[in-house]
């Protein structure tokens, strides 16, 4: 920098003297040198830039960071030799580790994808295959090197289409293929397909499915067909008559040309012996015969004998006239049902869970949502003797009303409380969105089960929006109670009227809880509405009421 003002500052000079009268403009000052005039071989006495202060300070500082520019340059070449030579030394010494036969090491080597045992590879993409779909997994790993391209194309369809090409997932192909290059393209690589999602498929056609029923009918046994709009009866017959061995079936969001109860209950009578999972969710429109559904559902005691999750959500009837369930009759016909979900249903009647007339020894989660009011729901620990899941939700207070008339039932003149042991594997328990004003009734039952010790596998409690916390003194006996158990690991009273005492005892007292849900608590001070996911930072909650408190 100071070499290059010197030179400016010097060709100023000669311009001046330069314009003097009896000097030549040619003239060169006698005290400049050759070396001082090559430190700017661009300069010119008569440039423009030298007559603005602006410009020559422009100048200096381009010239500047040029550089520090050539600096830096030099100094990122030279860290990346040294990198260079550090892992050339790094390399050294693992081959001359590998190469001695003493060192019990030597054998940790890495593997080329062309010496791998193709069983290894198998289960690699086995593995990935599960998590992505194996048509989605082909396309991509085809691209990675030679020997995986062989693999996919023409080993794997070849010897290991039992173990790969079986489960086709093209819920995330529907905009990126049409209906004939799914046939055309897709499908043929598939040669005994088990599994078929088409879900969000917007283009698929009965015929379609007639297709896939025909060539995959003998092996088919998932299918779902969620979202399709231009599917009709014709798709359920198909995959009665069709598809022998079906088990899984899930049919959400369809059209109103398939809900007809007398479609459903053909489909149960010819697969009563094979189905497992049943799913009937969100179709439009509203279903005739649905009194035909739920009686396909009950028809002989057994029928459903294989049956183990059934879910029943957001179906319309314009009448509710033999619109009941019998739970007895649902026990008798699918005694080994495991998980039973009901929501949004135009159901009549209740659903007595009482012991002897229903038992469900198998059933373990239990899911009631929005039923129409009046509803009753009757819950005993034994006729759901293995349930871990209990989720009312949105539910009218008759049903609450209901479950706690049931459970103070099963407690003796005497007041032992010995008789309710069947809730002893309860693991998840929801009573949210329940805002009845008359819930005095309602809180005796769960306080009996958690202050009698009847829960001592509870590990998670959900009373989202439930007034229980806002009846007088209630709040402070169910602090207590879920103070005292001993599995608690997770609490959600979002929306709830809870008191800043009692939610100090529940999180002080309580040594398992991990996760707590304060948010839209209205009867908490600004600042303690929070979601704490840590005991950390429900220790901190805690100290932070104290000092509130005191």
């Amino acid at each position: 920098m100071n070499r290059l003002m010197s030179s400016v500052m010097r060709g100023i000079g000669r311009k001046r003297r330069c314009d003097e009268p009896g000097r030549h403009s040619t003239g060169v000052d006698s005290s400049s040198s050759d070396d001082d005039l090559d430190l700017d071989p661009d300069f010119s006495p008569d440039s423009e830039e030298l007559r603005s202060p602006v410009a020559k300070l422009a100048r200096i500082k381009r010239a500047a960071a040029a550089a520090a520019a050539k600096k830096r340059r030099k100094t990122s070449t030279a860290k990346r030799v040294s990198k260079s030579k550090a892992s050339d030394r790094r390399l050294t010494r693992k081959s001359a580790v590998a190469a001695d036969p003493a060192d019990n090491n030597a054998g940790c080597r890495s593997v080329s994808l062309d010496t791998l045992p193709t069983d290894v590879l198998l289960r690699i993409v086995e593995f990935a295959a599960s998590q992505t779909g194996m048509l989605s997994l082909a396309a991509s790993l085809s691209q990675v090197c030679q020997r995986l391209r062989h693999f996919i194309t023409v080993e794997s369809p070849r010897c290991y289409s039992t173990a790969l090409w079986r489960n086709a997932d093209f819920s995330r192909l529907n905009r990126k293929l049409s209906t004939a290059q799914l046939h055309s393209m897709a499908l043929p690589r598939f040669p005994a397909l088990s599994s078929i999602n088409l879900e969000n498929w917007k283009t698929l056609r009965d015929k379609d499915v007639e297709a896939i029923c025909d060539k995959y009918g003998d092996t088919l046994s998932e299918v779902s067909l969620a979202g399709s709009d231009h599917l009709s009866g014709r798709t359920l017959t198909c995959l009665s008559d069709r598809c022998r061995r079906l088990s899984r079936l899930s049919l959400r969001r369809l059209p109103h040309r398939l809900a007809h109860g007398q479609l459903f209950t053909q489909l149960l009578q010819r697969h009563s012996d094979s189905l497992v999972d049943l799913s009937i969710d969100s179709l439009e429109g509203e279903i005739v015969g649905f009194g035909l559904l739920l009686s396909g559902l009950t028809a002989k005691p057994g029928a459903l004998s294989r049956l183990h999750r059934l879910r029943l959500a957001n179906l319309r009837s314009s009448s509710l006239r033999d619109s009941a369930l019998d739970v007895s009759a649902l026990a008798a016909s699918a005694p080994n049902l495991r998980q039973l979900e009901l929501a949004n249903l135009p159901l009549a009647g209740g659903l007595p869970f009482v012991w002897p007339d229903c038992r469900l020894s198998q059933l373990r989660h239990l899911l009631v949502q929005e039923l129409p009011s009046p509803f009753r729901l009757t819950v005993s620990s034994a006729a759901l003797p293995s349930l871990s899941s209990l989720s009312i939700v949105a539910t009218d207070f008759d049903l609450v009303d209901d479950l706690s008339s049931a459970l103070q039932a099963e407690v003796d003149d005497t007041g032992e409380k010995s008789s309710i042991q069947g809730f002893k594997g309860l693991r998840r328990l929801a009573v949210s969105h329940c805002t009845n004003a008359d819930e005095a009734d309602t809180l005796a039952p769960l306080l009996l089960l958690m202050e009698s010790g009847q829960l001592p596998l509870l590990d998670e409690a959900d009373f989202t929006a439930s007034s229980i916390f806002s009846l007088p003194g209630g709040g402070d006996r169910l602090a207590a109670a879920l103070a005292s158990l001993p599995s608690l690991n997770e609490l959600n009273l979002t929306g709830t009227g809870v008191l800043l005492p009692a939610v100090r005892l529940i999180a002080s007292s309580s040594g398992s809880l991990t996760k707590l849900n304060l948010t839209a608590c209205k009867c908490l001070p600004r600042g303690f509405k929070q979601l704490l996911t840590s005991r950390q930072s429900i220790a901190a909650w805690v100290a932070k009421a104290e000092t509130e408190l005191d």
